[in-house]
């Protein structure tokens, strides 16, 4: 095995493991710490939530999570997992994650209120900051008759139909 063909993948799973790092620490100040929440966000990030509000910027982040932390979410944790990372460049990568927010008298989280989110993350000298995040419900009814329909229409013999 050459020298260069070994560096790269090293290199990526540094980058990943630094990426992983920078999203735990968000997730670890979820519902009691915005500060330490917003520090996880480049300066002029756009965050969008599950219902459609948009908070630009992370003196916006960091002030609607910290009514958010003192108030509905107060308690609560986020548990998440990332389920893929594509490096767009060497210094910006999409992050796929399945997140939910688990409340404070839950031990683990349900099956319900899980999200799709998607994180763009952008090296910021030595560190990894999010530029973007937005998540969606993740509606697993929805998600399977979507696929089973792909699945058969990728599959189905007959030709298109011509008017």
């Amino acid at each position: 095995m050459s020298t260069v063909a070994t560096s790269v993948p090293r290199s990526r799973e540094e980058d990943t493991r630094a990426i992983r790092q920078a999203l735990d620490a968000v997730i670890a100040a979820w519902g009691t710490d915005a500060d330490a929440f917003g520090a996880g966000f480049t300066p002029d990030a756009s965050y969008v939530v599950w219902f459609g509000s948009q908070y630009r910027g992370r003196d916006e982040i960091v002030e609607q999570h910290r009514v958010l932390f003192a108030g509905p979410l107060k308690g609560t944790r986020l548990e998440s997992h990332i389920e893929h990372v594509q490096f767009v460049t060497d210094d910006v990568a999409v992050v796929i994650s399945d997140g939910v927010v688990v409340r404070a008298r839950q031990r683990r989280a349900g099956r319900r209120g899980h999200k799709i989110q998607t994180w763009v993350a952008v090296r910021e000298g030595q560190n990894w900051h999010f530029a973007a995040f937005a998540n969606t419900k993740h509606h697993r009814l929805i998600a399977a008759l979507a696929s089973r329909t792909t699945r058969r229409a990728l599959t189905d013999p007959r030709p298109e139909r011509t008017h």
